[in-house]
C-alpha cells in the first residue's frame, strides 16, 4: 500500500508457527502509518509526503490462522502486537528488499524452551537487543547476495540463520509475559494523544511578595 518510488519500504516479515515477527525500514511517517492501521484508526486520507529521515520497527505479535475475519476484528487483534524497537535517524538500512516467509516447525525438531531469567528486569532490554540485532544481521547477510543466491538463502533462511532467528516460544512469551514492553494500541494512546505545548512566557507567574524588614 505505501511502497512506491518515494516511499520506500524494506524489512522482512516472519510468520511463525502462531506468532510474528516483522522487521520495518520506512520513513517516519509510513512507519506511523502502518502502526496505526494496525490499530484501525489510519484515517482514510493519509497523506504520502517523505520524512527526512528513515525509521525502523521491529514488532511482534501472534495471529490467528487464515480464515475470514472480519475488518473490526482484525484491528482488535493485530492492536495487541508489542513494539520491541523504533530507532530514527538510521544511516543505513539492513535490508534492500522486503520480503515474507512462513517457518514450518519441524516434524523431528527438538522442543524449545524459554529461559525466563532471559526476561527478568536485568536481563529483559539485553534480550530484546540481541534478538533485534539477530534479525539486522539476517538482513546484512541476505543484502549482499545476488538475486540468484538470495532465493536460495531465503528458502533455506531456518537452517542458514538458525542461530539468530526468534524460536516461537521466545516470541509468544514476550507477548504473554512481558507485560512492560508497549504494544501498538499502547503505542497509539501515547504518540497520537493531543499535545497542548505551551511557552513559558505564557504562564502567569505569582507576584512576588515584598519583603518586610
Amino acid at each position: 500500500m505505501y511502497n512506491n518510488d518515494t516511499e520506500l519500504i524494506t524489512g522482512l516479515l516472519i510468520l511463525l508457527q502462531d506468532t510474528y515477527i516483522h522487521v520495518v525500514e520506512a520513513s517516519e511517517k509510513v512507519v506511523g502509518a502502518l502502526m496505526r492501521e494496525l490499530c484501525g484508526i489510519l484515517p482514510a486520507n493519509f497523506p504520502k509526503t517523505t520524512a527526512a529521515f528513515d525509521t525502523a520497527i521491529i514488532q511482534s505479535g501472534s495471529f490467528l490462522h487464515p480464515k475470514a475475519e472480519s475488518k473490526s476484528n482484525c484491528s482488535l487483534y493485530f492492536s495487541e502486537s508489542k513494539v520491541l524497537l523504533i530507532a530514527s535517524d538510521i544511516t543505513s538500512r539492513s535490508f534492500t528488499f522486503w520480503a515474507s516467509r512462513i517457518i514450518e516447525l519441524g516434524v523431528r525438531m527438538a522442543p524449545f524452551y524459554v529461559d525466563e531469567m532471559m526476561f527478568n528486569e536485568d536481563n529483559l532490554e539485553k534480550t530484546l537487543s540481541n534478538l533485534c540485532l539477530g534479525l539486522c544481521t539476517i538482513g546484512s547477510g541476505l543484502s549482499v547476495l545476488s538475486k540468484a543466491d538470495l532465493k536460495q538463502a531465503m528458502d533455506d533462511i531456518q537452517t542458514k540463520f538458525a542461530d539468530v532467528l526468534p524460536r516461537n516460544e521466545t516470541i509468544k512469551y514476550i507477548i504473554n509475559e512481558c507485560h512492560n514492553i508497549v504494544d501498538i494500541s499502547e503505542w497509539s494512546a501515547i504518540y497520537d494523544e493531543h499535545m497542548d505545548p505551551r511557552d513559558a512566557a505564557e504562564y502567569v507567574w505569582p507576584v512576588p511578595k515584598m519583603i518586610e524588614v
